[in-house]
């Protein structure tokens, strides 16, 4: 709501740019700093480097909503409804946020709603439906302040019925039996969890507590739980795969998958499951996930991250 008063007392499109630019660079400065720990302590990037990245990335998305005020100060007084046209621009940047330059679907306004009674509405409209209803309370607010009481009915309604879509069970669980799961963590430092002289001892940790839990159902090892490519480890892999599945345990884990295509490859944050087959308790039963969102600079440089900077 104060966004919105901020901007209506802009005389021209430029103030209302670099207003919204203003908000943005704040926005994200406070919820989204942490990609600066990323750096220095992941990436070992010195702490006045990672501070002007930081900046230069955060004053990078603060772009969006400087974009977001200058569209919304030229086109407010040629639409009918600018509250509609304000949601509409609000909603409509996210999700192009989410997707330009590979995106950053990260620190949507919708998440604040997941404790309230907004939540149930998630099943049915997701984050942006939620982020919408959320703006458009603090609209409905400021319309209550301005003597528009009826806006308080509809702010009530929206409210109360997210409240009882929230009694709602939309699934149900798809087996009646409840099974045992086994979360493994060897909290590996991170400056040691890459060396090569490390990855022997982890590869040991992970298979010896493993064989100590085959009596669960599911046994789920962190992400990239063993630093090395899963090619690499794979033919180690074969003897526990081979027992999960007499057993009838199975195994979730994290790993680095590289595909090569021609003389180049390309390189993967996944997920691999292996172990228990429904089908052939003697065959190596084995799916991959390749995540789609890697954290920056923690897991990954945006392909066009220096792109961004120079804009």
């Amino acid at each position: 709501m104060l966004f919105w008063l901020s901007l209506q007392s802009c005389t021209s499109t430029r103030q209302a740019s670099l207003t919204g630019f203003a908000y943005g660079l704040g926005y994200f400065g406070v919820g989204v700093s942490w990609v600066f720990v990323s750096m220095v302590d992941h990436s070992n990037t010195h702490w006045a480097l990672a501070g002007l990245l930081t900046l230069l990335f955060c004053a990078g998305l603060g772009l969006f909503y400087g974009l977001f005020a200058g569209l919304f100060h030229g086109f407010k007084n040629r639409h009918c409804c600018p509250s509609l046209l304000f949601l509409g621009l609000w909603v409509s940047l996210d999700l192009i946020r989410g997707w330009l330059l590979t995106g950053f679907p990260w620190l949507y306004l919708g998440y604040a709603g997941i404790e309230t009674s907004l939540v149930g509405y998630a099943p049915l409209i997701g984050i942006h439906g939620v982020t919408l209803l959320l703006v458009a309370s603090g609209l409905l607010v400021y319309g209550v302040s301005i003597r528009k009481p009826y806006r308080l009915l509809l702010l009530a309604a929206i409210w109360l019925a997210g409240f009882g879509l929230n009694l709602i069970h939309w699934t149900q669980p798809s087996t009646p039996t409840a099974i045992k799961v086994t979360l493994l963590q060897g909290n590996i430092a991170l400056q040691d969890k890459w060396l090569p002289q490390h990855l022997t001892p982890t590869l040991n940790y992970y298979l010896g507590q493993t064989y100590q839990h085959l009596d669960s159902d599911l046994i789920v090892w962190p992400e990239t739980a063993i630093a090395t490519y899963w090619d690499y480890i794979q033919p180690a892999m074969q003897a526990i795969t081979h027992t999960a599945n007499a057993q009838n345990s199975q195994i979730i884990s994290g790993t680095v998958m590289r595909e090569s295509q021609n003389q180049a490859a390309d390189y993967y944050n996944a997920l691999v499951v292996f172990g228990q087959n429904s089908e052939s308790a003697d065959a190596l039963s084995q799916g991959y996930y390749h995540k789609q969102r890697l954290v920056p600079f923690g897991v990954s440089i945006m392909k066009y991250f220096f792109l961004l900077l120079l804009i």
